[in-house]
């Protein structure tokens, strides 16, 4: 009698390991590589690559040449100049983003480009971040650094040389068009 307890208690244990094991992530569905990065890392790493992208370096619609082949909500995009340079320091800022799911967020709700979607949340300046590219009429830029105010921006393309440190105002950031977070 007794044998036949311990083989329910052994059977009863190792169903509830089971549902344990089941319920719980296996290490295949944990991203280990994901990490938190705060804004403030986002704006030291965005600093640190103005050694190898100086102020005033020559830079303009025709570099890099060849043109900079970025992935896009898993299409392939080839593109020069300010866009180019935004899209280069996010990458090397954050990684490969082949596989990360970037939206474009609609600021101004009167500009309508085709095939481009509006992202589910709304922009707003409070989720504006270091690393976000912000596309105005015309010109590419990323945001360096976020204040109450005004952010500062790198750009590619600025009368053709790369510019660091020029200040937006939360009005100015707000006439931008789409916001790549």
């Amino acid at each position: 009698m007794n044998k036949y307890r311990i083989i329910a208690f052994l059977l009863t244990l190792l169903l509830f390991i089971q549902a344990i094991r089941a319920l719980a992530p296996t290490a295949a569905a944990v991203d280990s590589t994901a990490q938190i990065i705060t804004q403030q890392e986002v704006t030291e790493a965005l600093l640190a690559l103005q050694e190898e992208y100086p102020d005033g370096m020559p830079w303009t619609n025709q570099s890099p040449t060849p043109a900079y082949v970025w992935r896009f909500k898993g299409t392939l995009v080839c593109m020069g100049g300010c866009a180019a340079f935004s899209a280069i320091l996010q990458d090397r800022v954050f990684g490969s983003i082949a596989d990360v799911p970037l939206t474009w967020q609609r600021i101004k709700e009167d500009y309508k480009t085709g095939g481009v979607s509006e992202c589910a949340v709304p922009y707003s300046w409070d989720n504006l971040w270091p690393g976000d590219i912000l596309q105005f009429p015309g010109h590419v830029v990323i945001v360096v650094e976020k204040f109450e105010d005004h952010i500062t921006i790198a750009e590619g393309n600025f009368n053709g040389q790369i510019r660091w440190g020029r200040n937006i105002s939360k009005n100015g950031v707000n006439s931008a068009n789409y916001v790549l977070t």
